[in-house]
């Protein structure tokens, strides 16, 4: 059982003028130990110990102060809707995710587009796992490299058959020399001759 001394009731003594009869009854007689029974009533109820160890001087309620509220805040769920979050400001690449292969303190909700290290993701295409930063994948527009690969060798393939057909045209029919917009049009051309000054810096 708690033993409430002399130092405890004087403390209680600064109650307000509503509280006067907790004091009375928290004081205790030559050192006996509080408890409900020897309590007086107030407002038609026993004061409770509980009441007493929680309620300030004052008379107001005591709160709990959070020590790491970043990290509190995080996990409650109200930094999630910062514009950097891989997940607000790429939602369509956030799906790429891979979320087997990343650890599970990774997620897109938290990782920022800014994000050196390199994370897996999953072409929703190839369904290809490759590793690739968030920061490549996001600001400088990488992607899978199977993807890019084929996507290469495609248009390699393009190139090379127009430039077939067109030397082939080439070599059929005769092709007038290119001629510049001042030959075509003699009205673009000078009046006189113009000279060019290049003036330089020393």
């Amino acid at each position: 059982m708690l033993q409430y001394g002399v130092t405890y009731s004087c403390c209680l003594r600064r109650v307000p003028s509503g509280l006067v009869g907790i004091s009375c009854a928290l004081q205790t007689n030559g050192g006996s130990a509080f408890t409900p029974s020897n309590s007086a009533p107030v407002a038609g109820g026993v004061v409770s110990t509980g009441a007493a160890l929680h309620t300030s001087a004052r008379g107001r309620a005591t709160t709990i102060r959070i020590a790491n509220r970043k990290k509190v805040e995080m996990f409650v769920g109200k930094r999630y809707h910062l514009p950097t979050r891989l997940r607000t400001a790429a939602p369509d690449i956030a799906l790429e995710w891979d979320y087997a292969k990343n650890p599970m303190h990774l997620y897109p909700e938290i990782v920022s587009i800014g994000y050196m290290q390199p994370v897996w993701w999953k072409c929703k295409d190839c369904e290809h796992s490759y590793k690739m930063s968030v920061e490549k994948r996001v600001v400088r527009g990488g992607g899978c490299p199977v993807c890019e690969e084929r996507e290469l060798s495609r248009s390699m393939a393009q190139n090379t058959a127009l430039l077939e057909r067109s030397l082939a045209e080439g070599a059929n029919a005769e092709r007038k020399p290119l001629l510049l917009p001042g030959e075509e049009n003699r009205a673009l051309r000078p009046k006189r001759t113009t000279m060019l000054s290049i003036r330089t810096k020393y």
